[in-house]
């Protein structure tokens, strides 16, 4: 037993240099990035001063222009290189993935074992199971300010729970509600996570008779909804609307707002059917790695809400499912602005709660067994899983680097002509389709009936100061 531990520790460290070339690769790949749609707006708007194009945005497009994520935003576009601004976005991405193993220690109080390999494995469970969204969200420079949020939202989440769990002084708590209006003031989908979280832990602390931290998360709550309501109530927000063709005009108000869950709720759980397949496998095969004697024992319960302590058991083991389900909410009056950018908070608040409910449930229903052999197949199951995860995300790192590099260098070539066209009429081929992949997508700006993809052409011919005709 002895030899099998000290093997189990040699493993781990295998896996861990594995977890670390993952990361590493996954980096890499941000060499490959390249500005196209907004990314060409952006940078013409900042030559009027970042601070006033987000004002303008603010007064005539979108709220979230003014806030922390639109200032570094707009900075960041009009001084970085696209290729260091994506590895930055990829850092914030990476980085909320790595924070979702303290985020679940802090809330489940769980015992640190080995923390740097599963918070490794979660950055990259995350990164790879949103390839739905990470194209618009990681990979895209103007995108890039969703995963910025998600950076902010898991250090405002792990902070807001430690709060609840551990004493702290009145000028931190005071500061901590401060901030908390920033957080608000980021983007809807978020901030409405956010306040949901505040509001059922303070009712699970109420239904646990715990009253002690009431006060604070009410003025937590009051800090979230000033700013929500900052960004919601911006002048832009309301002109942006008149361009919306239809928001909610049926007769059936709450039909119509039902049928938008519904609808909203599906494409979001497609989109992170994967996430979760690998959220429950890596942990897992993680609890068994560590503790290869568990085994599950099998029980059926049933639970009725009939009293206050199935309701906080509900509550309790609910919790991060109802987050995820409240990013639906600031859609379901307008379901046109869903995307597969917007998807990427629901995603990871379905990735806390999958992860959650698996330690949960080997925690609460397994018991040790002293078996050789179980231990062995334990053992056995867990190596296997951990070998095809990292083989498989090897594999698709690099299948996506090389046709990446194919779609850089084209675009490249591109961009060598157009700022050679200036005030000329250029006939630009179009990119062969091939080096497409699911993280990087060519556009070939084809204006044929098209309304985005016009919108897109005319600021790549600001820009670049020519017009542009794509040809086969």
């Amino acid at each position: 037993m002895n030899n099998l531990i000290k093997n189990e520790k040699t493993v781990d460290k295998i896996f861990l240099g594995l977890a670390v070339l993952c990361i590493s690769l996954i980096l890499i790949l941000s060499v490959n990035s390249f500005y196209y749609a907004d990314d060409y707006c952006f940078k013409l708007q900042s030559e009027n001063g970042i601070i006033a194009n987000c004002l303008n945005g603010y007064y005539n497009w979108d709220g979230r222009f003014l806030t922390l994520g639109g200032v570094v935003q707009g900075y960041a576009i009009k001084f970085i290189p696209v290729e260091i601004l994506t590895l930055l976005w990829s850092l914030c991405f990476l980085f909320s993935g790595y924070l979702v193993y303290s985020i679940v220690v802090v809330d489940l109080k769980l015992i640190k074992n080995n923390k740097y390999l599963l918070a490794l494995l979660f950055a990259i469970i995350l990164w790879s199971g949103s390839f739905f969204h990470i194209s618009e969200t990681v990979y895209w420079a103007t995108g890039g300010v969703y995963s910025f949020h998600l950076l902010l939202g898991s250090i405002w989440i792990f902070a807001f729970l430690n709060f609840q769990k551990n004493k702290f002084s009145k000028t931190k708590q005071l500061l901590f509600v401060l901030i908390s209006f920033f957080m608000g003031a980021s983007t809807q989908n978020l901030s409405v996570g956010l306040l949901t979280l505040v509001i059922l832990t303070t009712l699970i602390s109420f239904l646990q008779n715990n009253n002690t931290k009431i006060t604070f998360n009410i003025s937590i709550i009051l800090q979230l909804i000033i700013g929500i309501l900052f960004i919601s109530f911006a002048p832009g927000n309301f002109k942006r609307m008149q361009e919306v063709p239809k928001i909610i005009t049926d007769d059936f108000i709450g039909y119509t707002i039902i049928k938008n869950f519904i609808i909203i709720f599906i494409k979001y759980s497609f989109a992170s059917s994967v996430l979760c397949v690998l959220s429950v496998l890596i942990t897992v095969s993680f609890v068994l790695l560590a503790n290869p004697s568990k085994i599950l024992k099998l029980e059926i319960i049933f639970y009725k809400i009939k009293s206050s302590a199935n309701l906080l058991f509900i509550l309790k083991n609910s919790k991060w499912f109802l987050v995820a389900l409240s990013t639906i909410v600031p859609f379901l009056f307008i379901p046109q602005f869903v995307s597969k950018r917007t998807s990427i908070y629901f995603l990871y608040f379905i990735m806390l709660f999958v992860v959650t409910i698996t330690f949960k449930v080997f925690n609460n229903y397994s018991k040790p067994a002293d078996n050789f052999m179980l231990i062995k197949r334990n053992i056995l199951f867990s190596k296997s899983i951990f070998v095809a995860f990292f083989c498989c995300n090897l594999i698709f790192i690099s299948y996506t680097f090389y046709y990446s590099s194919g779609l850089k260098n084209e675009i490249t070539f591109r961009e060598k002509i157009l700022r050679n066209g200036k005030d000329k009429t250029l006939y630009i081929k179009e990119i062969e389709p091939k080096w497409n992949t699911i993280l990087f997508k060519n556009n070939n700006y084809n204006i044929k009936n098209n309304t985005e993809q016009r919108f897109i052409i005319e600021n790549m011919q600001s820009y670049f100061k020519t017009k542009v005709i794509i040809v086969k």
